[in-house]
């Protein structure tokens, strides 16, 4: 189910410091409301590491570890249970659950999403 948004200036988008990222851990959230993961995701040597919870159990956690992903870095951490998520993981919400957003071989992590 989508819900069309309304527009909004490019300046919004400007405001978003958008990174790939490594995925390095993936563990089980049993204290999160709906299935997740806890992930521990390199960011590059400015960032460093960042945890995420996120709501991709779609994958098994043997096909996310080592995985580039797309993520928000600057938005604020939120209690999610008894775990701090600091980074928002970027995917397309389909039928069949999160389809992560990828980039091409060559991006690193850390390099900026523009």
């Amino acid at each position: 189910m989508s819900v069309k948004k309304d527009k909004v200036g490019f300046s919004v988008f400007q405001s978003l410091d958008i990174r790939v990222g490594v995925i390095e851990e993936v563990r089980d959230f049993p204290k999160a409301r709906k299935p997740a993961y806890r992930l521990k995701i390199y960011f590059g040597p400015d960032i460093g590491y960042r945890q995420s919870s996120a709501q991709i159990t779609n994958y098994r956690p043997e096909e996310l570890v080592g995985r580039k992903v797309i993520a928000v870095v600057n938005f604020p951490p939120k209690q999610v249970a008894d775990f701090m998520s600091e980074v928002l993981v970027l995917g397309a919400l389909t039928p069949d659950g999160v389809k992560l957003l990828s980039v091409d071989e060559g991006a690193q992590p850390g390099d900026v999403i523009g």
